[in-house]
């Protein structure tokens, strides 16, 4: 398989729509030496899906959406373009009452088998 450089994030959700059973969709664009890229789908929520990441970092760049962002004990008003950091080990969340769409970005690269998520509530997305 070719190594894919450019994507159109439109065009990935087009291509890949949240079912309305499931709450959240990862479609993973790539998996770097140093990073991985995916775009994050999100149904509107009822409530914040916080956790944390042991050994990654992660940017999202909120795409559509509005609502807010909870890391570590502050809350942040973000809507459509705004660049959000989660250093590792901080807990973080998003909470949108709208349906949401996300790029997120982790490093070093996200291992898909064994997902460095800890979840405080236990209640994990997967």
């Amino acid at each position: 398989m070719e190594q894919q450089y450019v994507w159109n994030i439109a065009e990935v959700v087009k291509n890949n729509p949240i079912p309305d059973d499931r709450k959240l969709t990862r479609t993973f664009l790539v998996d770097g030496k140093y990073c991985t890229a995916l775009v994050v789908q999100a149904q509107p929520q009822t409530e914040p899906f916080i956790h944390a990441h042991r050994e990654h970092d992660e940017f999202l760049y909120v795409l559509q959406g509005e609502g807010w962002a909870y890391i570590g004990d502050k809350k942040f008003e973000v809507k459509a373009g705004d660049l959000v950091y989660c250093p590792v080990g901080v807990q973080h969340g998003f909470f949108m009452p709208v349906k949401g769409v996300r790029l997120s970005i982790y490093g070093p690269p996200f291992d898909r088998e064994h997902p460095d998520r800890v979840v405080p509530s236990g209640k994990d997305l997967v």
